[in-house]
């Protein structure tokens, strides 16, 4: 029976080594103690699916704290918690001939659980890219997912307001998030993530339809306020120091049991998996 190490998070440490234990490692030794990390390492039956790291979803929605990253149910047992994050607003200030306003680009609804009104991942994969871990959330189009408001005064009262003129269709929505794997010592941590996405972007309105948006501010705006958002939520350590010592403690645990290690030196593979080759305190 496997002796539980505690190392930095304590009591969690120990569940997650218990999870992961009856998993079928989907690794291979290709050399004196270096070990091969194949791209589908999270995948179900991967050495690390137990973590359900697949199972996660992001929800798009409006206002602060609108937007979540839900975190699967074999996650939250072992500590993970949701991320609630914001958002920017998408503004721009537009000018029409002689006349100017502010167009404003929304998700409609603010209720995660309303996969009506928010934009929702429908699916999540996430594996080994070389030095990286690399999850990406594929959205699917559920109609008209943005609205498209301008300001300007009512007739009628002379008061101000956001008046609703374009439906916006966000299709093959994708976000791809990167973690650096780092090596530290004896243990892995994960960098701050880059983040990229890719959309094609439309608008309808009364007499047009389907106007696209390609190439344009508009699209442009949307896109740096999503990858920004989602970056700002996952670089936080309450996701990544658990990832990071979820896959540390596995080593420790597995393959790499019984050694006492000085570090862990990293190598990508020509098959976009990686290699890890120990270094104990007694290698030179």
């Amino acid at each position: 029976m496997t002796t539980t190490r505690r190392v930095r998070l304590g009591g969690l440490i120990g569940v997650l080594a218990a999870l992961i234990a009856g998993a079928s490692p989907v690794t291979a030794v290709v050399g004196p103690n270096v070990l091969h990390l194949p791209a589908d390492l999270f995948a179900a039956g991967g050495a690390l699916g137990a973590l359900g790291i697949n199972d996660c979803r992001i929800v798009l929605a409006d206002g602060p704290g609108g937007s979540l990253l839900r975190v699967s149910p074999a996650m939250a047992r072992l500590g993970f918690r949701d991320i609630p994050f914001t958002l920017p607003p998408l503004e721009q200030e537009v000018s029409f001939g002689p006349l100017a306003t502010t167009l404003r680009l929304r998700i409609p609804g603010r209720d995660p659980a309303d996969s009506a009104t928010t934009i929702q991942s429908t699916s999540v994969t996430t594996r080994i890219a070389g030095a990286s871990i690399e999850l990406t959330a594929v959205f699917e189009p559920q109609g008209p997912e943005m609205t498209g408001e301008y300001f300007a005064a009512d007739p009628g009262t002379g008061k101000e307001k956001w008046v609703h003129a374009l439906d916006v269709e966000i299709d093959d929505l994708a976000i791809t998030v990167s973690f650096p794997i780092q090596a530290r010592g004896a243990e892995l941590g994960l960098g701050t993530p880059a983040v990229t996405s890719s959309f094609s972007f439309a608008v309808s309105a009364r007499g047009l339809a389907g106007v696209v948006l390609d190439g344009t501010f508009a699209k442009d705006m949307v896109q740096s306020a999503l990858e920004r958002a989602v970056a700002n939520a996952l670089k936080l350590d309450a996701y990544r120091t658990l990832l990071a010592a979820a896959i540390t403690t596995w080593l420790r645990e597995g393959p790499f049991q019984g050694m006492a290690l000085r570090e862990i030196r990293l190598q990508p593979t020509a098959d976009g998996g990686l290699d890890l080759l120990p270094i104990t305190n007694t290698d030179p």
